[in-house]
């Protein structure tokens, strides 16, 4: 089952995160394999990384297979390996790579740079299947490695300073469509950008809101 947050609760918490700026924008480095080798655990970097392989460049962390299912989804998304990544321009090929295979058993990892506030930073995923995040610097992970459907989880990351740290996500996709990975501000906003640091802390005073409506939906649907 898919859980979707309400536009309208979305529209509030962004209202609560209005700045008159832009976040400044930093392509994320990504890279994908394919014919995954243990798709079931997204910390297994090893067993994961020995099928074909291509390099390629995202804006956002905002990736999927089914528009007609999954909020944010571009319309040209597809269950394979380029539909999945919003069509990048793939670079360095190995011998093999197929950017139109189907997405089943593949593995993906995406490194960049965020804000961090110090002490607790909260944003939101939607992920079908694992995913696994470390930080540099000593800011806290986040790791949700198994298949799952797709639901949204609140997390929080926790900084010891300040500043701009360097991510490591690892995702997989198995078992079959759909699939999903997006992983955004407490606001809706896709990670991929370097956000000022009023624009980091303005947005968590609407986390509370997004995270009290998630639990009275699960409370519901229990």
């Amino acid at each position: 089952m898919i859980h979707l947050v309400r536009p309208s609760l979305i529209a509030v918490v962004v209202g609560v995160a209005f700045l008159p700026f832009a976040p400044a924008r930093a392509d994320i480095v990504g890279t994908v394999w394919e014919n995954a080798g243990d798709p079931e655990d997204a910390t297994d970097f090893a067993g994961n990384t020995t099928g074909p392989s291509a390099n390629f460049l995202s804006p956002a962390i905002n990736y999927c297979s089914d528009p007609a299912v999954q909020l944010m989804c571009s319309p040209t998304s597809a269950y394979n390996v380029s539909g999945f990544l919003n069509f990048p321009a793939f670079t360095n090929p190995t011998p093999g790579f197929d950017p139109n295979a189907n997405l089943d058993n593949t593995f993906i990892q995406l490194q960049g740079n965020l804000y961090l506030n110090a002490g607790d930073n909260n944003f939101l995923v939607l992920h079908d299947d694992g995913v696994s995040l470390t930080f540099n610097g000593g800011a806290s992970g986040f790791s949700e490695p198994d298949p799952t459907s797709a639901t949204y989880t609140p997390f929080t990351i926790t900084a010891p300073a300040a500043g701009t740290y360097q991510f490591t996500l690892n995702y997989t996709e198995c078992c079959g469509a759909p699939a999903v990975l997006q992983w955004t501000y407490p606001d809706g906003v896709p990670i991929g950008s370097v956000p000022e640091p009023g624009y980091v802390a303005l947005i968590g005073a609407g986390f509370p809101a997004l995270l009290f409506y998630h639990r009275r939906r699960q409370k519901r649907n229990a």
